[in-house]
């Protein structure tokens, strides 16, 4: 199929912003990483379903815009919107995820010894 380079850069900017999806997409697995969900079962699991879902928007990607066609300037667009949202928006949200892991595990603290203190006290009622 030919194409022309106006429909070429066309495609390579939305190959960009498909990028910039799979970003998007793989905040909420960098989330649960730093909430502590990073054993190497649950690392290898999140990475496949990633995976399969970065691979899902890629496929539909090229059948939406380039009838079903991967060329290289697609993927290395794709690539390209993925490192310059990780650089900027992902360098802000990893900062931010850390502040709410971290908070996150003062409150389920606090949760846990008020929990706690219930139990010591409901077991030594009954006693």
């Amino acid at each position: 199929m030919e194409l022309f380079i106006s429909q070429q850069l066309y495609i390579l900017f939305f190959s960009i912003i498909t990028g910039v999806i799979i970003g998007i997409i793989n905040e909420p697995f960098r989330f649960l990483r730093y909430m502590g969900f990073n054993g190497k079962a649950e690392v290898i699991v999140q990475d496949i379903v990633f995976m399969i879902l970065a691979a899902f928007v890629t496929f539909f990607f090229a059948l939406c815009y380039n009838k079903g066609d991967v060329r290289f300037f697609m993927l290395a667009g794709e690539l390209g919107g993925f490192v310059v949202f990780r650089l900027t928006v992902g360098r802000l949200s990893g900062k931010l995820f850390y502040v709410m892991a971290f908070v996150l595990a003062k409150i389920s603290a606090v949760f846990k010894r008020c929990f706690m203190l219930i139990v010591t006290i409901m077991c030594k009622a009954g006693d």
